[in-house]
């Protein structure tokens, strides 16, 4: 920008908090940088040369924030100190939003340990107490009879399943915080996404009645299947959860306009309508949660996060006493898109 406005053939800039050095130069001219450097570390003084540069250091206050070089010396001591001037106030302003930036980010990251150490703390501990409470009835009396014995390995298996899902989760979670999703797209036939989906999930949908609906079922698309699997995964599983035993949840898909719409629907009690617009908040659990519901308030957010990675979206739908549908979708590729993600 400062050599077509003034027009130079090279500028160079360094700032100095994070050792940055940007440069608008065709030839790479030696020791530049280290020249700039020397301006900033040294005592505040004007105008300097380096071989066919002009240096200056960008001061706020009497701080030098940076130096800037530019080649020829074409800009007057008045000019080149007010262009000075105008780019330390840039830097400097550039460096505290960025500091403002990390600040927040610092915060947010804390605020998302602290709800999660605080509903993972909760949550354990219902799980733990009814195993080890199963556990020591188990041990300190001998004279159970095989009916009630088994009720009680059966609460123990129950709760340590409750454990594996909520240690998945927060595991999962923390991995969607800590790196980017990587999106691989691979040709696949979308009946078969849904079908593998219900076989991983079906131990939760056991009791349930499951439904495939699915329009133009042989013509593969690209997706990332595994994305698309672990959210059709929560989907049914928080489904099955939600829902009493013998009803039915459904599975449908289509191809709207440059859409694939995956819906999952169920036909159990509903979500209240004063939940519905925070499901996919992180840890929220409902304000009239169902009796018995294990929910850890992770999964749908996990949903939301995996789709967004794969440019997508989700949304849900739900009448007291009327069921549920989550519709979400993805971009409709038909052909290969020659490229390894999104």
């Amino acid at each position: 920008m400062l050599e077509e406005i003034f027009a130079l053939e090279a500028v160079a800039l360094y700032v100095r908090e994070n050792d940055g050095y940007y440069a608008a130069v065709r030839e790479q001219p030696m020791g530049l940088r280290a020249s700039l450097q020397v301006v900033v570390a040294g005592p505040v003084s004007s105008q300097q040369q380096a071989g066919e540069f002009t240096l200056m250091p960008l001061l706020l206050g009497l701080r030098a924030v940076g130096a800037l070089a530019w080649r020829p010396d074409a800009l007057g001591r008045d000019a080149a100190t007010a262009v000075c001037a105008q780019v330390a106030i840039a830097v400097a302003r550039s460096m505290a939003i960025e500091a403002a930036g990390r600040l927040q980010a610092t915060r947010e990251a804390e605020r998302l340990r602290v709800a999660l150490t605080d509903s993972l703390t909760h949550e354990l501990r219902t799980p733990l107490t009814a195993i080890r409470a199963a556990a020591s009835t188990l041990r300190g009396d001998g004279n159970l009879d095989e009916e009630l014995r088994n009720e009680l390995h059966a609460v123990i298996d129950e709760e340590a399943e409750r454990l594996d899902l909520l240690i998945g989760e927060a595991v999962e979670m923390a991995e969607l915080d800590s790196r980017p999703v990587t999106v691989n797209l691979q040709p696949q036939v979308v009946r078969h996404l849904l079908e593998q989906a219900v076989e991983a999930s079906a131990k939760n949908l056991a009791r349930h009645r499951v439904v495939l609906d699915v329009e133009d079922d042989d013509q593969p698309l690209w997706m990332d299947a595994h994305l698309l699997g672990r959210v059709l995964r929560h989907l049914l599983e928080n489904a099955a959860a939600h829902t009493p035993p013998g009803t039915e949840v459904r599975l449908r898909a289509s191809r709207v306009e440059d859409r694939l719409l995956l819906v999952v629907e169920d036909n159990g009690p509903g979500i209240d309508a004063r939940d519905l617009p925070h499901i996919f908040e992180r840890f929220y659990r409902g304000k009239r949660k169902r009796p018995g519901s294990k929910g850890s308030g992770m999964g749908l957010a996990i949903v939301r996060s995996l789709l967004t990675a794969h440019h997508g979206g989700i949304e849900a739908q739900s009448e007291q006493g009327r069921g549920a549908s989550f519709s979400l979708w993805v971009p409709l590729v038909e052909q290969d898109p020659d490229t390894e993600s999104f």
